[in-house]
């Protein structure tokens, strides 16, 4: 059982997929295999098989829990496709967005107070090149609501650097 008292299984992943058709209506048949040239598989095919009977339901309680999102697309702009998955799970965290994008070589990030669609515009998507993103809601749980705890975070050190998005407390931090 997590923090979050779901017992390994959950429905709520599934729920979010099938009903992801609505906001993408062109997109509802899209799959890594149809892509690839192998046999399609919907996801809804795939969400059906996942969520079965025997799988308890997710209950109604509140769980508080920012939204991540992470992409990995060479070739094409993540920081954009990460923006419509912040986007998606705007549910997760109101507090802060922030998107934090590389080409392999640089990360770039933007960071806001307030909701995903304020907190980013086309020019700030056009200042986060690269094919590697991670995004991230907030829902703080510990620390003020304050642009100093909005993710995406940076950390630069000798030779590396990384971007770094979270869901929960980390204890004894600086």
């Amino acid at each position: 059982m997590d923090s979050y008292g779901n017992q390994g299984h959950s429905t709520s992943r599934g729920d979010e997929a099938i009903r992801a058709d609505s906001h993408f209506p062109d997109h509802t048949e899209a799959s890594a295999s149809s892509l690839m040239g192998k046999p399609h598989v919907s996801i809804d095919t795939v969400t059906q098989d996942f969520v079965s009977q025997d799988v308890p339901q997710a209950d109604d309680k509140l769980k508080e829990a920012c939204g991540v999102v992470g992409v990995y697309a060479r070739g094409e702009e993540a920081a954009r496709a990460v923006f419509f998955g912040i986007y998606a799970l705007q549910h997760r965290g109101q507090e802060s967005a922030g998107i934090a994008s590389s080409d392999g070589r640089n990360i770039r990030s933007h960071t806001e107070m307030g909701l995903v669609g304020q907190a980013f515009q086309e020019y700030d998507l056009s200042r986060l090149p690269g094919y590697i993103s991670i995004g991230h809601t907030r829902y703080s749980t510990t620390g003020s609501s304050d642009i100093r705890n909005a993710q995406p975070i940076i950390s630069k050190g000798t030779g590396v650097e990384i971007a770094l998005g979270h869901n929960g407390n980390v204890i004894n931090s600086v």
